[in-house]
């Protein structure tokens, strides 16, 4: 499988997600595991792992603004 940088990225945008995304996504979690979406200006969590810990840590990852 190729990776494919995603930058800029819009992890909100349809296109995206069109033709085959995993690509993408291969890329983020070798590259940039912890990316910040600047258009929709919010974080985007590639790995399981980190997905994991941030949902086991809500005290510290909370989902809101300030």
């Amino acid at each position: 499988m190729e990776l494919i940088d995603p930058r800029p990225l819009d992890i909100l945008d349809d296109d995206f997600y069109v033709d085959d995304p995993y690509p993408r996504y291969g890329w983020l979690r070798e590259h940039s595991p912890l990316h910040w979406d600047a258009i929709n200006e919010l974080w985007v969590v590639s790995r399981y792992e980190d997905v994991v810990e941030i949902e086991k840590n809500k005290a510290v990852f909370i989902n809101a603004a300030g």
